[in-house]
């Protein structure tokens, strides 16, 4: 079974884009944001007490709108904009693991990798959206317990 809203993700989620990106995201979607198309997607897989990967997709412009926040750019390249959100990424995964095991157990990160912007046939244990003035945001969740 998919939660489709869990507290804990949408909570990290939106404190970690406003507090890292200094993006404020809507807990919903406004209509206009329900079809607008996830451009970018980035995974982050983590191993320890629980195995598993956090992916983070978006719509066009907020990767650059979260890099120039985050390196106080007005036009932040490519590259930088794929970094700057792969931190996003990074940093998401690793408050989301603390808040979920309460910071017991050591977790090992693998640096963000880009994927496509299509949703894999997998089933998250978690899955939440989130609005942003500069479009959307989609955040998955897996878990393999066992490690």
């Amino acid at each position: 079974m998919t939660l489709t809203r869990p507290v804990p993700l949408q909570l990290t989620a939106a404190a970690t884009f406003e507090d890292l990106a200094l993006l404020v995201p809507l807990d919903y979607l406004v209509e206009e944001q329900r079809d607008v198309p996830l451009t970018h997607g980035v995974v982050v897989r983590f191993f320890g007490p629980m195995t598993g990967r956090l992916e983070l997709r978006v719509s066009e412009g907020v990767t650059r709108a979260v890099a120039a926040n985050m390196l106080g750019l007005d036009e932040p390249s490519e590259q930088l904009q794929a970094d700057a959100f792969g931190e996003l990424a990074n940093v998401l995964t690793g408050n989301l693991l603390s808040l979920m095991t309460h910071a017991v157990g050591v977790f090992h990160l693998r640096p963000p990798t880009r994927i496509g912007a299509e949703m894999s046939a997998d089933i998250p244990v978690a899955e939440t959206a989130l609005g942003l003035e500069e479009g959307r945001v989609n955040v998955r969740l897996f878990i393999t317990l066992g490690g």
